[in-house]
């Protein structure tokens, strides 16, 4: 049969290219499918250029691969947060292709199985698909009825049915490779090269980095984790053999040539004798290429860490989730907060990278809670690739099912319709104001505290390895410079937008550092681009100035702010050294109408008015640098402000 595979764009509806990490899902759904005979196509709009809004690009590539390719059968699948474009595409299927049946999978109709119902397509797969897919073909073809067809789901007289769930695929070494082709795979490795390399780990030049499972399944039960509720043998961890995997990564290499490679278990640390033996093995195909995994804390020593450092491995993703024992408790971590500082320095002696996540607002999280996170955070890993977030309630989690009863989700088609969104879902017990007001400062500051590289040389890199058009109208910027941490060379070519740099606008927005990592010792650091827009010395005096008033303890009113302020102004200008948390801030001015009671930082945000003025006349006035700062300083000068009364960089 002819299979059309539609492969998720997980920034959907927002315009792409989207250049996440490859899903594996649909390409092991690919290769069973290849390897039963049956024609496979794909459509992938991840990497369109064309700056389209997103389901005007998904049209448009459903319609042309259904009018190419004459599919007997359309699949795409995907996980909760994808719900929007799993919807938007069976409605454009249905439209263009009423005929053709519609079969949807992955993670979504797994962990919530009624899903299917809200959906609507003709079939749904559960679980581990690479088996039920060919099972579902045979039933189209012979026409004998779906009942036998384990972990299929379908309509039979406007009801749905749900059949059994299979037994877990105990033998993974008997599943085909995954095929990749259908995904456009050659222009995911093309695109690879950006600027936020960092948070893909992508340590290369010219990045092109693969997706590999080793096994499936954890044994753990993390009230947060999707699949924590699974239970029988799709609980037990199965692992491949590691000459297969070996086989699979020398399969890969010489058809992609990549040189990265990312290790997609949910743990890949289960058994130790497999990570040696990995290494090893690893290690004769004397292959040019590095590595990294996901790991618990509390599974590695210093001998097993620098067996894998010398076998390739770059970074190890923990899952720190918190730094209280309380709230790890109540995650059903098994870990505690020794446990990770002790990771953390175990694999900083070892030489690997440290990269990790501490998500907020688990139910039993508190005030106190969130600031010791915090304090953890700021002391342990300000060096280290580790992100903070809100923590998601996605279905098949307990902590989903505490949010249903709790009223943190009102219901589930509310929770589909808005979950791309990422709302900010309040299960503890804390008010939504004081929820919200103690975790977004630490979403939002993300640069300050983090060391700056040294030495820089910025300068107009040659397109030499960029060719592909996604690269045609990016700035290839040429960084040399010494790591901060480990007094090496570092060397980057990376993919900037072009700013108009006659233009305030455009200045302002090649300002913020670019983050990124060492080569050598893995460690974050932060590229600064004062020196591309000729403002160190100004931002010294400015630096100066400021310092100046926060030892007089001289109390000043800060703009241009925005009417509903984000912090990352305050993020980018404190990076570089602005003392502004320190400084005794009256009161912030916008350019803006405000509303009455507008608020930033628990401190009021007035329009420049001749009553503003005359009302703070003795206050100077500090104009941040931004795009708006010139108009800013001469609104104050209309106003009555006498010059000598505004600190400003005349930069921007």
């Amino acid at each position: 049969m002819r299979v059309l595979i539609v492969v998720p764009q997980s920034n959907y509806p927002s315009p792409p290219p989207c250049l996440d990490l490859l899903p594996q899902g649909f390409a092991y759904i690919a290769g069973s499918l290849k390897a039963h005979g049956h024609q496979v196509t794909g459509v992938n709009t991840s990497y369109d250029l064309s700056g389209k809004p997103g389901s005007v690009v998904l049209r448009e590539y459903l319609a042309k691969a259904i009018r190419e390719s004459e599919p007997d059968v359309i699949a795409t699948g995907a996980m909760a947060a994808e719900y929007l474009f799993l919807f938007d595409t069976i409605a454009i299927c249905r439209e263009l292709a009423p005929d053709t049946p519609i079969v949807c999978g992955g993670g979504i109709m797994t962990n919530d199985p009624t899903a299917f119902e809200r959906l609507r397509p003709d079939f749904s797969v559960m679980d581990e698909g690479e088996y039920t897919i060919v099972d579902l073909m045979d039933a189209l073809v012979s026409g004998d009825g779906y009942s036998y067809v384990k972990g299929l789901a379908y309509w039979q007289d406007e009801k749905a049915i749900y059949n059994p769930l299979r037994s877990a695929i105990k033998d993974l070494d008997a599943l085909p490779f995954p095929d990749f082709e259908p995904a456009n795979i050659h222009d995911y490795l093309a695109m690879q090269n950006q600027v936020d390399n960092y948070f893909h780990v992508r340590t290369r030049t010219n990045p092109r980095m693969l997706p590999i499972s080793t096994g499936r399944s954890c044994p753990y039960k993390c009230t947060f984790c999707q699949y924590s509720t699974v239970e029988g043998s799709r609980r037990k961890y199965r692992g491949r053999t590691m000459k297969s995997v070996i086989q699979e990564i020398e399969h890969f290499h010489d058809l992609y040539q990549f040189n990265l490679l990312k290790i997609y278990d949910d743990l890949f640390s289960v058994k130790e004798d497999r990570i040696r033996e990995f290494c090893s093995l690893l290690k004769q195909t004397k292959l040019d290429i590095q590595w990294n995994a996901s790991m618990r804390v509390c599974d590695v020593n210093l001998d097993l860490l620098k067996d894998m450092k010398s076998a390739g491995c770059i970074h190890i993703g923990y899952g720190f989730e918190s730094a209280s024992d309380m709230v790890l408790s109540s995650m059903n971590k098994r870990v505690t907060k020794k446990e990770i500082l002790n990771a953390i320095e175990l694999t900083e002696k070892a030489g690997i990278g440290v990269q990790g996540n501490f998500i907020y607002g688990d139910p039993a999280e508190t005030i106190e809670s969130i600031n010791e996170t915090s304090e953890f955070y700021h002391q342990h890993c300000l060096d280290h690739i580790v992100h903070n977030d809100y923590i998601m309630p996605y279905p098949g989690s307990p902590i989903f099912d505490h949010s249903l009863s709790c009223g943190a989700i009102t219901d589930k088609q509310s929770y589909y319709d808005t979950i791309h969104l990422r709302p900010r879902y309040n299960m503890t017990k804390l008010k939504r104001k004081d929820f919200i007001n103690s975790i977004e400062p630490i979403m939002q500051h993300k640069l300050a505290g983090t060391k700056f590289a040294e030495k820089i040389k910025l300068s107009n890199a040659n397109a030499g390895d960029f060719e592909h058009p996604y690269f045609h109208n990016k700035h290839l910027l040429g960084i040399n410079a010494t790591c901060p941490h480990c007094n090496e060379n570092i060397h980057y070519t990376l993919p900037r937008p072009k700013h108009n740099m006659a233009t305030p606008e455009g200045r302002f927005n090649a300002l913020p550092p670019v983050v990124q990592f060492c080569n050598h010792c893995h460690k974050r650091l932060l590229i600064s681009m004062l020196p591309y827009l000729d403002l160190e010395d100004k931002f010294t005096r400015f630096t100066e100035q400021l310092n100046e008033f926060v030892t007089a303890g001289t109390a000043v009113i800060v703009g241009p702010i925005a009417q509903t302020p984000g912090y990352y102004l305050f993020d980018i200008l404190e990076a570089y050294g602005f003392p502004l948390s320190k400084l005794n801030i009256h009161s912030f001015l916008t350019m803006k109408q405000t509303m009455g009671g507008t608020q930033y930082n628990g401190l009021s945000i007035s329009t420049i008015s001749d009553n503003c003025i005359k009302r703070y006349a003795s206050l100077p006035y500090v104009a941040l640098p931004t795009n708006e700062s010139d108009a800013f300083k001469h609104a104050l000068i209309d106003a009555g402000v006498h010059t000598d009364n505004i600190l400003s960089i005349d930069a921007l």
